[in-house]
């Protein structure tokens, strides 16, 4: 019975941090509120969960979850969002164009079935860096293995870096504005995805061979 209520009450919290982060954001969100919303003291709350990061990675571990078994299954098993070791030499531009569809349709899958994670999850957070670090180095690789580039290329780093950032910001801002059961919300997100590879197959092919 104990052990019920205390996953009744862990339960609770989660639900109630879901709702601060969407009402303040991550870094607004206020580990006081949370503990007023779950009704129990700031000082019981922290026996369940130490910091908020702590408290964010459950709030949308549903999500992550998913997110995680689909990139696994999408590269067969080559790929995990928990790790930063690629496959020797990379993903190639052929093999990142054949998981744009697959990526595509199972986000938005999951974003259909957990909307309030998904929304938390794109929020500027410490998972949400990590997954964008996680797809900076991603894209990293590949850029290094299609154009036969050395590991130490600083510029390349920083090009990584900045597409990591502007894919993430572009497909929150579809997920954001798009109802979420729209039919073509899907294709939406294949279509800006595959804008990105063919900048990496066309104008980036142009610009490092010409100045890096």
């Amino acid at each position: 019975m104990a052990q019920f209520l205390k996953e009744e009450s862990r339960e609770r919290i989660v639900e109630s941090a879901r709702s601060e982060f969407l009402q303040h954001g991550y870094r607004s969100s206020s580990m006081r509120r949370i503990a007023f919303r779950s009704n129990m003291t700031v000082g019981n709350l922290y026996r369940y969960f130490k910091n908020k990061e702590e408290l964010i990675l459950a709030a949308v571990f549903p999500a992550y979850k998913e997110l995680s078994e689909l990139v696994s299954t999408l590269t067969d098993g080559r790929i995990s969002l928990e790790s930063r070791e690629f496959p020797q030499g990379g993903l190639s531009i052929e093999e990142i164009k054949t998981m744009i569809s697959g990526l595509c349709s199972g986000f938005i899958g999951i974003y259909q079935r957990h909307q309030k994670e998904m929304r938390i999850l794109m929020m500027r957070s410490d998972v949400n860096d990590r997954i964008t670090d996680w797809f900076s180095e991603l894209i990293c690789s590949v850029i290094l293995r299609n154009y036969n580039l050395s590991e130490e290329n600083e510029h390349v780093r920083l090009l990584a870096q900045g597409y990591a950032a502007a894919i993430f910001s572009g497909v929150k801002e579809i997920m954001n504005r798009a109802p979420a059961e729209s039919p073509e919300l899907p294709k939406l997100a294949e279509v800006f995805l595959n804008s990105f590879v063919s900048l990496l197959d066309n104008d980036l092919q142009h610009y490092l061979g010409g100045t890096v």
